[in-house]
C-alpha cells in the first residue's frame, strides 16, 4: 500500500491504478444453486483459518464442499481502523480489508467458489 501523501492531502484518500491488468475470470459457466437447494456455510475469515487470508480460505474450499455446502457467506470483511474485528465497524464500506490479502486474491477466492 502506498504511503499516505503527507502534505498533499488531508482525511481519507484512495488509490486508483489506471492501466492495471484486469483479473481473468474462469467461472463463466457458474450457475447459482436453486434457493430450495441452497446450503450456506457462514464464516468469519479471521476465525476460520489461522493464516486469516483469502489464499488459505481458497485452499480449504474442498473441506466446505465435502461437508455438503454449496454456498459460502463471508461475514463482513470491510476495511476499518485496525486489524482485529468482527467486521461490523467499517470505515470504508466498499473496500475489502487489506489484512486478508489483495483484491485479486479476493477475486481468485470468488472465482474458485464458483468453480466448486
Amino acid at each position: 500500500i502506498p504511503a499516505y501523501p503527507t502534505g498533499k492531502a488531508s482525511g481519507l484518500v484512495s488509490v486508483i491504478t489506471p492501466g492495471e491488468a484486469p483479473f481473468v475470470w474462469t467461472d463463466g459457466s457458474y450457475v447459482r444453486p436453486d434457493k430450495k437447494d441452497l446450503m450456506i456455510y457462514l464464516l468469519l475469515i479471521r476465525d476460520f483459518t489461522a493464516a486469516q487470508n483469502w489464499q488459505t480460505l481458497r485452499d480449504t474450499l474442498s473441506y466446505i464442499v465435502r461437508t455438503g455446502f454449496n454456498a459460502v457467506q463471508i461475514l463482513p470483511f470491510n476495511e476499518f481502523d485496525g486489524n482485529n474485528s468482527w467486521g461490523y465497524n467499517p470505515n470504508h464500506y466498499f473496500a475489502p480489508d487489506k489484512a486478508y490479502g489483495t483484491k485479486n486474491a479476493l477475486k481468485a477466492f470468488i472465482n474458485e467458489c464458483h468453480l466448486n
